[in-house]
């Protein structure tokens, strides 16, 4: 990561997987998807809640990384035959955004999250893309996992604001 950035690179992990599919003999897509994973999951530093680092050198926490790395997170879970590998990536990603709320949200300003918290810069700047848990989840409800309360959803129809709400309180 030249400029230290970690969730960068992943937000690029479903276009990847997409060229793997269509050019399976060529071993590099799934090589750069899973370099990557590895990497977000084993190398970039987390906070006290387990949040993933959107920076390499020192934990920050970003709205921007909800953004770039659930959603592929959750794809690839939703791609999984085995049905424990799926629910371990279906639950991290649903994990990440729980643990960013609880690290960006402003509870004085109606519950709008913080562009940055922790490290050396802040960004107070009140913003989240509200779509994400949408995203997230309608990747969950075409996936085959049979045990979806082991991911904590309450209902199952399409994710719409007030479950994400509720999700996410």
């Amino acid at each position: 990561m030249a400029d230290g950035a970690a969730g960068d690179p992943m937000s690029n992990g479903i276009s990847v997987l997409l060229a793997n599919a269509t050019y399976p003999s060529d071993p590099r897509y799934n090589t750069a998807f899973h370099e990557q994973l590895d990497f977000i999951e084993h190398t970039v530093p987390r906070d006290a809640n387990g949040a993933i680092s959107h920076r390499v050198d020192e934990v920050q926490l970003w709205a921007d990384s909800v953004f770039m790395v659930p959603p592929v997170l959750a794809y690839y879970g939703a791609l999984q035959t085995d049905l424990d590998e799926q629910y371990k990536y279906l639950n991290m990603a649903v994990t990440q955004i729980r643990v960013y709320r609880q690290g960006l949200r402003d509870d004085s300003s109606n519950g709008l999250w913080h562009h940055v918290m922790q490290g050396s810069w802040t960004d107070p700047k009140h913003w989240c893309e509200y779509f994400i848990p949408t995203r997230v989840f309608s990747m969950m409800t075409d996936c085959s996992i049979s045990d979806r309360s082991r991911l904590g959803r309450r209902r199952y129809s399409p994710c719409l604001p007030d479950d994400c709400q509720v999700l996410f309180a």
